[in-house]
């Protein structure tokens, strides 16, 4: 009626350890450990289990990459658990140089059954972590953007391991995002998120773009909730969005992100302070009765632009200060459109945007825009066309008029 054991361990991979778990890491490693062990059960356990890292790292990349430049950097790595009548204490501690710090504290009570771990035995947790840079993250975010600022984390639970009740708070400071390809540059971030009762709560988040601010406050997410219930208000203040030299936009607004079965739901005023638009096309298109054998036939009723996800309840003014240029055009926009999605997804939209100032280039001629006018009451990629646009300044005024739709 009892069993004791007791003994040590060295050189044992931690990847080895997952793989045999059924758990593959999901980072590369060359972590080895050592640790003892001494329980006995009589029917209940008591006994002490300690761990310790040896020799190698963990690497923040894929599983078969392993670089000196993606390692934690890992220097003290423990976990200390001590059974007393099948409760268990548990302290663990993780130090690194590049992964900053973490420890972690849980206690688990006895169950029903002596010997068994219980789900529904009594939990309790504290989690701490600080994180000097997020650039260790980076090969898990990919080389679309760079990431980089500090964070922390003091998590606490209660509850059972069936049902666990979760509090805490996560800060970051000095975040910033920078993805080049999209003239992406966010700077000065700054986080502030608590939990409570599996309530994550949105205190604070802000990002700096150019001279102006996008910032945003709310509720991230409730549990039991299937993702549902959430809600943000944000609000851009001269936000710098992009900066490239083909796609400038800033833009000031306010509004609201909620999520609802299956969608995300997106509604707000928007306007843009300042912003610039190159197009060259990159590829020729086919018209309508062009048929590509080998190709199905594509369906007019699917040509609608659609985003199912999406729901949208947007108005967007143009401004004073957006210029457009490509295909002969160059002209500034205002305007101003209200855009919404269908029951399908369909974006729709309502209002106009007008050519102010504009020329237009065609049959070898620089023509002056007398009228130019996108007038939307339906489909959002289907405006009505008002245009007009003529050579001035001469005895018979020649040029071209443009109406039905797109």
């Amino acid at each position: 009626g009892r069993i004791s054991s007791r003994g040590a361990f060295a050189d044992v991979p931690l990847a080895t350890l997952a793989q045999l778990a059924g758990k593959p890491l999901p980072m590369a490693s060359t972590l080895t450990l050592q640790g003892a062990w001494s329980l006995a059960a009589s029917p209940r356990i008591n006994g002490t289990l300690s761990i310790r890292n040896q020799h190698g790292d963990l690497f923040a990349a894929e599983n078969d990459v392993v670089s000196a430049g993606y390692a934690l950097g890992i220097t003290q790595l423990s976990v200390d658990a001590t059974a007393h009548d099948d409760a268990w204490t548990v302290a663990g501690t993780l130090e690194s140089r590049n992964a900053g710090r973490g420890e972690l504290r849980a206690t688990l009570g006895a169950g029903a059954e002596p010997g068994v771990p219980s789900l529904d035995a009594p939990l309790t947790l504290s989690l701490r972590a600080a994180l000097a840079s997020l650039a260790p993250l980076q090969p898990w975010l990919g080389s679309v953007a760079a990431v980089d600022g500090r964070a922390t984390l003091d998590l606490r639970g209660e509850g059972t391991l069936h049902a666990p009740v979760l509090s805490g708070t996560f800060t970051g400071d000095a975040l910033r995002v920078d993805a080049p390809q999209w003239g992406l540059a966010l700077s000065d971030g700054r986080l502030r998120a608590s939990l409570a009762r599996n309530v994550v709560t949105l205190d604070e988040f802000t990002f700096k773009g150019g001279d102006g601010r996008f910032s945003a406050t709310g509720t991230l997410a409730r549990a039991g909730n299937g993702g549902d219930g959430a809600r943000v208000a944000w609000q851009a203040d001269h936000f710098r969005l992009l900066n490239r030299p083909d796609l400038r936009i800033v833009l000031s607004g306010r509004g609201t992100i909620a999520t609802a079965p299956k969608k995300l739901a997106l509604a707000g005023k928007i306007s843009i302070d300042d912003g610039h638009i190159a197009y060259s096309p990159r590829e020729a298109l086919l018209g309508d009765d062009v048929v590509i054998k080998g190709r199905p036939r594509v369906d007019e009723n699917t040509r609608d632009l659609r985003v199912p996800a999406l729901q949208l309840d947007l108005d967007v003014d143009l401004g004073r200060s957006l210029t457009f240029e490509g295909e002969g055009l160059e002209t500034a926009l205002g305007g101003r459109v209200h855009v919404t999605t269908a029951a399908n997804g369909t974006l729709l939209g309502q209002g106009s945007i007008s050519a102010v100032r504009g020329t237009y280039y065609a049959f070898g001629q620089k023509l002056t825009i007398d009228r130019g006018r996108l007038i939307f009451d339906g489909p959002l990629d289907n405006p009505a066309l008002d245009i007009v646009a003529l050579r001035k300044n001469l005895q018979v005024e020649a040029g071209v008029a443009l109406t039905c739709t797109v």
